[in-house]
């Protein structure tokens, strides 16, 4: 592993603390944990679209990655999904 030193403004640092108290990790290991994961992540999208760069947004796609290799998913007609949006 390298080591590097970095420099971020003060209100970053109290808000990564912050997020680090809140996940139950010491500073160090939630700011790891964010650089390695960030670091192996690749936009998906071909277009570079930046809502595939919005965590919870990935979680769904995740989510029905998950289901279709489990379960096969579930194939809607236009029909279905305008009935369970209420149109």
């Amino acid at each position: 592993m390298k080591r590097e030193s970095i420099d971020l403004p003060a209100d970053v640092m109290d808000r990564l603390a912050e997020m680090a108290l809140q996940s139950g990790k010491t500073l160090k290991t939630y700011m790891e944990g964010v650089l390695v994961r960030k670091a192996s992540e690749s936009n998906p999208s071909p277009s570079t679209d930046s809502w595939f760069d919005d965590e919870g947004n990935m979680r769904i796609v995740r989510s029905g990655i998950r289901s279709l290799e489990t379960d096969g998913g579930k194939i809607y007609t236009s029909a279905e999904l305008k009935q369970r949006l209420g149109q």
